[in-house]
């Protein structure tokens, strides 16, 4: 049983992150204000019943994601889109030049810093389904494993995999949407793309920890392998690939380094004001003055 004392001293650091994904879950700065302050005043009426030595941020994500389906989500008067286009894997990679980019000596990181703003990286997220986006965001942005996920979710892991292999695929695609839009590539020289029976095929292979590495195999766990959900022996199998194909370690590599500007680019800084209203929050509550929470 948690002590509600240490509340404040031990939840407050995680405002930054929440904020930032009740921003994405709203996309509305009021809303995602009143958001996180809802979810604190209810982690902190609850918080006698977290179990000491687990996993604070995961579990205070949870009541975030909770709290923003039971009082925010049900106000909509859109129906949420819930499907995506099939889009082959690496699909960014491959129309951004592929290998051809990388031995040019240009890396991943900073030609894609050079292509998308801050606005655009925001704008693809945002745009994705409801259910994607907040796989992406949750495991791209915050690092959470595939159990802390479906945990948060209350999904299957299997579907969490699902939702993230599809999510990622989709923002790519907006990702190069902005830029064709922009002008910043030439959508006439089309790269190499997978056929339909290629990708599904790729799609349905199943992949033991002793079997051996080739493209096709490495490229099926090329996201259990970024997110370090791959046994040690399987990792080590992909690594050794890896160190002998330049093809698929230049993917590998632009992989990371696009999860790693998405991530920067959705850095957001706590409104002014919002930590201490909070605080003030948890003090009205503190000494019984706060009314019930609505829901």
């Amino acid at each position: 049983m948690a002590d509600r004392s240490k509340f404040t001293e031990q939840a407050m650091p995680f405002m930054t992150p929440l904020y930032a994904a009740a921003l994405r879950m709203t996309r509305n700065p009021t809303e995602a204000e009143d958001l996180v302050q809802e979810t604190y005043l209810r982690a902190y009426r609850g918080f006698e019943g977290f179990q000491e030595g687990t996993n604070l941020k995961a579990w205070l994500y949870r009541i975030l994601t909770n709290t923003y389906i039971n009082l925010y989500r049900a106000k909509k008067r859109r129906p949420e889109q819930t499907e995506l286009e099939d889009v082959e894997d690496l699909y960014l990679y491959r129309r951004l030049g592929g290998l051809e980019a990388a031995a040019a000596g240009r890396s991943a990181e900073d030609e894609l810093l050079d292509f998308f703003t801050e606005a655009e990286v925001a704008n693809a997220v945002e745009e994705l389904p409801e259910q994607f986006r907040m796989a992406v965001l949750l495991a791209d942005v915050e690092g959470f494993s595939y159990k802390e996920i479906a945990e948060i979710l209350d999904i299957p892991i299997g579907t969490v995999m699902s939702r993230l292999h599809r999510g990622r695929k989709a923002l790519q695609k907006k990702l190069y949407d902005f830029a064709s839009t922009r002008g910043l590539v030439d959508v006439t020289q089309q790269r190499w793309t997978a056929s339909p029976s290629a990708r599904d095929e790729l799609g349905a292979l199943i992949v033991a920890d002793d079997d051996e590495v080739d493209c096709n195999r490495a490229l099926v766990q090329l996201y259990q392998f970024l997110d370090g959900e791959l046994t040690h022996e399987r990792r080590q199998r992909i690594e050794l690939h890896l160190n002998g194909c330049q093809h698929c370690f230049s993917s590998f590599d632009f992989e990371q380094e696009l999860r790693i500007v998405v991530r920067s680019k959705l850095q957001t800084e706590v409104p002014q004001g919002l930590v201490q209203r909070i605080v003030a929050v948890l003090e009205l509550e503190r000494r019984g003055l706060n009314r019930p929470a609505n829901g």
